[in-house]
């Protein structure tokens, strides 16, 4: 079976106590890991900065079939943690942010599976 992944690679910098990891990542990577161990023949279509691209290793050792498209070079979100912080207090501002909305159709109730 071919399979063809199109989607997002990411660089996460996470910053702990001052110390700073990056970790190389996204859900195309898992996709097509997850696809090559189950047998199939994967393409991965997506964009990453040249100088990114060495870093992920997991294509090349799952071996799968990459092909990278230009893109800016990865820059940092923004979003800092300071160490003290609690994650709950990340997790209550973005909820913040996000009105909710009340539940007023049948259609969006859970229908139980018979």
């Amino acid at each position: 079976m071919k399979i063809t992944l199109i989607g997002h690679v990411c660089v996460d910098r996470n910053v702990i106590r001052g110390v700073t990891e990056t970790f190389y990542g996204g859900g195309v990577i898992h996709g097509a890991v997850t696809s090559k161990r189950l047998g199939a023949e994967v393409t991965v279509l997506t964009k990453c900065a040249e100088a990114d691209r060495e870093h992920f290793t997991s294509f090349r050792d799952a071996e799968v079939e990459v092909r990278f498209l230009p893109s800016a070079p990865a820059r940092r979100s923004g979003i800092s943690i300071p160490a003290k912080t609690p994650m709950t207090a990340k997790a209550r501002s973005f909820r913040a942010a996000i009105p909710l909305l009340p539940v007023t159709s049948r259609a969006s109730r859970p229908t139980p599976f018979i």
